[in-house]
């Protein structure tokens, strides 16, 4: 397989413009896509012509500009955030749980304090406690 290459890409009237680096000779090739699988493949294509090797066996990463790439890192960044207050939620509705359970509570009237069905307090519990 031969290595990966770097496709820079801008956003130029409605097409993805792709400048194609690390090409023998320090050659830096151009091509375009109307989105973004078809800019990767006329990238993947470009070099294999180039290179004279199949399409199958070239690697192209897609790199974005500063401006798409600090979106992307400000949405991973609200994903792994929702992702950690899901987990930290899902601890506190356990204990919560819990010591409703503990406190002679049926799961049922668990569940109704909490917002939740007396089925998911048995999930999140791992409980099986009377449903009256």
């Amino acid at each position: 397989m031969t290595p990966a290459f770097e496709a820079h890409l801008t956003r130029d009237e409605g097409w993805w413009s792709v400048q194609v680096r690390g090409l023998p000779s320090n050659v830096i090739a151009y091509t375009q896509g109307r989105n973004l699988t078809e800019a990767r493949e006329m990238a993947r294509d470009l070099v294999a012509t180039v290179l004279d090797v199949p399409m199958d066996s070239v690697e192209v990463r897609l790199v974005f500009p500063d401006t798409i790439n600090a979106m992307l890192r400000n949405v991973e960044d609200a994903r792994t955030q929702r992702e950690l207050s899901a987990a930290a939620e899902q601890a506190t509705l356990r204990k919560a749980a819990l010591e409703l359970l503990e406190q002679g509570l049926t799961v049922r009237d668990a569940g109704a304090l909490l917002g939740l069905s007396g089925q998911r307090i048995s999930q999140l519990t791992g409980k099986h406690h009377r449903a009256a």
